[in-house]
């Protein structure tokens, strides 16, 4: 269990980039025990990369990354390269974002499977509202 820093409350593209740092430091500076992730997700690839960097080297616990979005709808092979570059860059726990009604780009069972091989693939976040694609989601990847 974790608090997650820039994720679900859907507040992180309302922040610049010097804005998202400064909220990791001082999350994590005053996290008082609490297990905490961050969303370094953005359309723009290297700053994800960046801000993923950053929120591991200043002490976060785990990462939650939504795939690139606004007007992109990357292919499944974009996404699996897009990804592993996310899982080579560091060391930390991360799960995958799935909130395609916000971010237009579904996280499929077929990019799941692929990224299996990497160690620090924790899990998956499901924010869609259909408990059959939960169901899924749980009966394929019961780890």
């Amino acid at each position: 269990m974790a608090f997650v820093v820039l994720g679900t409350t859907g507040e992180f593209p309302s922040f610049s980039f010097a804005e998202r740092k400064k909220i990791a430091e001082t999350a994590f500076k005053n996290r008082n025990g609490l297990n905490i992730s961050f969303g370094p997700g953005t359309a723009n690839f290297p700053e994800t990369l960046e801000l993923s960097k950053h929120a591991e080297d200043n002490g976060a616990d785990g990462l939650l990354i939504v795939p690139p979005f606004y007007y992109k709808h990357p292919r499944e092979e974009a996404l699996k390269k897009y990804y592993s570059m996310d899982f080579r860059a560091g060391e930390i726990p991360i799960n995958l974002y799935h909130i395609p009604f916000a971010s237009g780009v579904p996280i499929s069972h077929d990019l799941l499977h692929s990224l299996e091989k990497y160690p620090n693939l924790a899990g998956i976040k499901d924010s869609v509202d259909d408990a059959e694609v939960y169901d899924r989601f749980v009966s394929e990847f019961p780890k």
